[in-house]
């Protein structure tokens, strides 16, 4: 399974076990973070795409999003919410470091994919919880409908004429 993938590949990776996490997936991925938690470490929560999608309307009903939890009291570990907001104050030094640090070669930026036309946005959100993006997926609203869209509806009219 790919919850099974995971775990091997985390153990792999962090054989002496997890001292910070920077989580925004949530899942089977945290789940397997979770396992390898040395005592006292610390988990950054920004986010959880594996469940965006779910359905759980009622906040009564306990989120699955969170498995091995007890791992966090035996190991005497933490989970705290970021949430980038809480930094706007910071923006602009931000922008200016990581500008430097790009220009650097520090760090990289990756290729944005430009998703054109409106019809086409359920396309590209949905590619933002398959993994199919790499970089930022961007919305082109400048058009109403994409080209093949337009081509499309052309072939059938003329078939019907």
């Amino acid at each position: 399974s790919d919850e099974s993938l995971m775990v091997a590949a985390i153990q792999k990776a962090c054989p002496n076990g997890i001292d910070v996490y920077f989580d925004s997936v949530g899942g089977f991925t945290l789940a397997a973070v979770m396992r390898r938690l040395n005592p006292g470490a610390r988990i950054v929560l920004c986010g959880a795409i594996s469940s965006y999608n779910d359905d759980t309307s009622d906040p009564s009903i306990p989120s699955p999003s969170l498995p091995n939890y007890l791992s966090l009291l035996v190991n005497r570990a933490r989970i705290q919410g970021f949430i980038v907001f809480d930094f706007q104050d910071q923006y602009a030094h931000a922008r200016t470091e990581l500008s430097q640090w790009l220009q650097q070669g520090l760090i990289k930026s990756y290729e944005h994919k430009i998703v054109e036309a409106v019809d086409r946005a359920p396309h590209a959100l949905n590619q933002l919880f398959s993994g199919n993006n790499i970089g930022k997926t961007i919305l082109d609203v400048s058009k109403p409908r994409a080209a093949s869209t337009v081509t499309t509806e052309i072939a059938k009219r003329m078939a019907n004429l």
